[in-house]
């Protein structure tokens, strides 16, 4: 079986506000490559989880 591997643009973004703190990370245009619809979402959840965890350090920076 021969599958064509896809290249699909995403945005995604994820903010965590806490007593009107905030810290907002974005991904404009993020490529995501894929061959089924299986490894998009493998992928795309694989670039929240990092935006996530970034996030997460990132405020607590600010709460210092």
């Amino acid at each position: 079986m021969n599958t064509k591997m896809t290249t699909t643009k995403i945005n995604i973004g994820l903010a965590l506000s806490r007593n009107f703190d905030k810290v907002t990370l974005d991904m404009v245009d993020e490529p995501v490559a894929h061959e089924t619809e299986q490894e998009f979402i493998d992928g795309v959840k694989k670039r929240f989880k990092l935006l996530r965890r970034l996030v997460e350090e990132e405020f607590k920076e600010i709460k210092k």
